[in-house]
């Protein structure tokens, strides 16, 4: 399952911050099932973006999991420099097939 992390950055204190981001780092390459998969775009960079102009404090990225677990590990670990909001997301297709399902194929 997809979802959508929209997380606002809640610290001034980026040495911390990007200190934690090395930390999740080295625990993913530890724990690879802690935390879920984030997706990449086809050129590899992380599928991550900031809302509006750059400095704001508010980014999304897009991950992928059949664990909701994960995404509890992941939010109590940022607290409370980052606060998560997970939403989850639907390729058209499943929709599509979803509606053809209730309302018919056209």
């Amino acid at each position: 399952m997809l979802y959508l992390g929209i997380g606002d950055i809640c610290t001034q204190d980026f040495t911390h911050f990007l200190k934690k981001g090395q930390m999740i780092g080295e625990e993913r390459k530890k724990y690879p099932n802690k935390y879920p998969n984030r997706l990449n775009l086809e050129d590899g960079r992380l599928a991550e973006f900031f809302l509006g102009k750059k400095g704001m404090m508010r980014n999304f990225i897009i991950y992928e999991t059949e664990d909701p677990q994960q995404l509890l590990n992941l939010q109590t670990f940022w607290l409370p420099e980052i606060r998560y909001t997970f939403i989850p997301i639907f390729h058209v297709t499943d929709i599509k097939k979803s509606w053809e399902e209730k309302w018919g194929a056209t």
